[in-house]
């Protein structure tokens, strides 16, 4: 484990971390497979709920009123997966929600970088590989980057307010800027997943 005053580190070792590297690389492999080889609603019960919101944003600029499946959800995530689904019809995507799903492929992936990044600060050696490899092969976690849902949102979220908040806790000096960011990080969390705090 790292000292309190050490520095924080932002990248991984390559000679600390080259499994976790590897395994890195083998879980996007992962996730990226299923993302390519699967339709949008094979892993969510409620898919529909959530493209409906999507795709109500997308076709008419505005929010749903809260009265639907998912709708009543906050809006950040349905608010930008919909700007990605703009982008699929004007790719001329045959199903734009496939363009909309490419969100959720980019969340995860950051995800899963921001979890290391966040474990290194704490553990070294295999003590990180054994960690991060929980992430990394955890059996949901591929399913993730082929899911539309704000769940991915949150997870993204999470990630990043808990990296945030340990470069605070961690670094040398402490800086109360990263606590901010942490905060604000932690802020628009709830704009993507109210129940996620």
């Amino acid at each position: 484990a790292r000292s309190q005053g050490e520095p924080v580190t932002t990248k991984l070792d390559l000679q600390d971390g080259a499994p976790v590297v590897a395994m890195l690389l083998v879980s996007l492999a992962l996730g990226y497979s299923q993302y390519f080889s699967s339709q949008y609603m094979t892993y969510d019960n409620d898919v529909g709920g959530h493209v409906e919101y999507i795709t109500i944003i997308a076709k008419t600029g505005t929010l749903p009123p809260p009265l639907g499946w998912q709708t009543p959800q906050p809006p950040l995530y349905y608010l930008i997966a919909a700007g990605f689904y703009k982008v699929g019809e004007w790719l001329n995507l045959e199903e734009p929600v496939y363009a909309a799903r490419f969100f959720s492929l980019l969340l995860y992936t950051g995800f899963l970088v921001l979890s290391l990044l966040t474990l290194r600060q704490y553990l070294s050696g295999w003590w990180f590989a054994m960690a991060s490899a929980i992430v990394l092969f955890w059996p949901d976690g591929i399913t993730y980057p082929g899911r539309i849902s704000n769940d991915v949102g949150m997870l993204f979220s999470h990630a990043l307010t808990f990296y945030l908040a340990t470069r605070w806790h961690c670094g040398k000096y402490k800086q109360p800027r990263w606590l901010l960011y942490a905060c604000f990080s932690a802020f628009i969390g709830m704009l993507i997943k109210s129940s996620g705090i």
